[in-house]
């Protein structure tokens, strides 16, 4: 049974560190996830702020066709895959390759963010153009220069399709993976021909040489950043459930440990009777109760009077005696009616007596020695 109960309580303590660890990481998800949530909202303003002023632009010039509304023969697509550098984030990355493994042709072709994926992918012939990337420090900036690149390729026909698979952040509990067509456009997604005439200066092929690109950048970070926020809202919702599992846990193995504990106590007390060591069992009691009083700042203080004191009585003595003490007293109250008066505290071993009886055995033995 020892080694039963040494079994659980190595596992409690491993169980205990993997808590503190799993609601570190929880903590840490949170801060994250606060400032990226921050920074998602406000490029999604500014976002959907530049798709209304595209829309217009595109609907008031019904039939107009740009290079980047050309559908080709699909056979050199690109998918963008949004994975992430850190796993313990739930089901966020397995649902992104389930995703990629449901799109996936022979011919196809990807640049792959994130770290986790790039070599199992790699492994199973995936075709990766990039080495590895990091998601951690990207900036606005970097996918920019990203995906001028690829708009550049696909404007000379290296590249006839350029697709993006991520995550869409639904709320706190929600996340879903998702694939979007970035090139070509499609004109028919920016409105109708109803749209009011606009006078561009100085064309509208100068307009929408900057326009579009910065258009696809600002989807293409704002992709990014609602992945990231998907991924911290998912490794919080995983570490969250990990610490209440661990303390449920804990709960049941703390349960059976005192339990096994309590068995090889009773185990040993047995045996001590057994061999007729009752007075070892007593003095093993009295070892314990001090040890336990030690341990909660706790005092007993038996308390004998030769009458029984009022409840209010007994509340002022502990409250003085816990001022003395400076620690939680518990009274144990007995009645002696040859006190005749007064009270006796036995605290720690030692007497504490102001009582009539002690005062007429204290004036019989002064009688005693003065008459000698």
């Amino acid at each position: 049974m020892a080694s039963n109960s040494l079994e659980i309580k190595n596992r409690l303590r491993s169980i205990q560190s993997t808590q503190k660890i799993t609601h570190a990481m929880k903590l840490v998800a949170i801060s994250e996830l606060q400032k990226l949530r921050s920074s998602f909202l406000k490029n999604r303003e500014y976002d959907n702020a530049l798709g209304d002023i595209v829309k217009k632009v595109i609907a008031s010039q019904p039939g107009y066709d740009h290079p980047l509304f050309q559908v080709h023969e699909d056979t050199k697509p690109l998918t963008i895959v949004l994975s992430s550098d850190l796993g313990l984030a739930g089901a966020y990355i397995q649902n992104i390759f389930k995703l990629v493994k449901d799109h996936h042709q022979p011919h196809n072709r990807y640049l792959w963010i994130g770290h986790k994926g790039y070599e199992s992918h790699q492994k199973r012939g995936y075709h990766l153009l990039n080495p590895i990337i990091s998601s951690k420090d990207l900036t606005y900036h970097d996918l920019e220069n990203l995906l001028t690149n690829l708009i550049h390729d696909y404007g000379k026909g290296n590249i006839t399709s350029i697709s993006l698979i991520y995550t869409e952040y639904v709320n706190a509990m929600t996340f879903e993976s998702k694939r979007d067509r970035l090139l070509p456009f499609d004109p028919k997604t920016f409105g109708d021909s109803t749209a009011k005439e606009i006078i561009f200066e100085p064309n509208l092929e100068t307009i929408l040489a900057h326009l579009l690109p910065q258009f696809l950048n600002g989807i293409f970070f704002n992709r990014f950043l609602e992945s990231k926020v998907s991924e911290y809202a998912s490794r919080r919702l995983a570490m969250e459930n990990a610490t209440d599992n661990a303390e449920e846990l804990i709960e049941e193995l703390q349960l059976a440990f005192n339990k096994s504990r309590q068995a090889d106590i009773t185990a040993d007390l047995l045996q001590m009777i057994d061999y007729d060591q009752q007075d070892e069992i007593i003095d093993i009691k009295h070892s314990y109760e001090q040890a336990l009083d030690d341990l909660l700042n706790r005092k007993k203080v038996r308390v004998t009077t030769a009458y029984p004191l009022t409840s209010d009585q007994q509340k002022a003595l502990k409250e003085a005696l816990e001022q003395r003490f400076k620690a939680e007293v518990v009274l144990e109250m007995r009645v002696d009616d040859q006190l005749i008066s007064g009270i006796q505290l036995v605290v720690d071993g030692q007497v504490i007596e102001t009582t009539m009886k002690q005062a007429f055995s204290e004036l019989e033995k002064h009688i005693r020695s003065s008459g000698k």
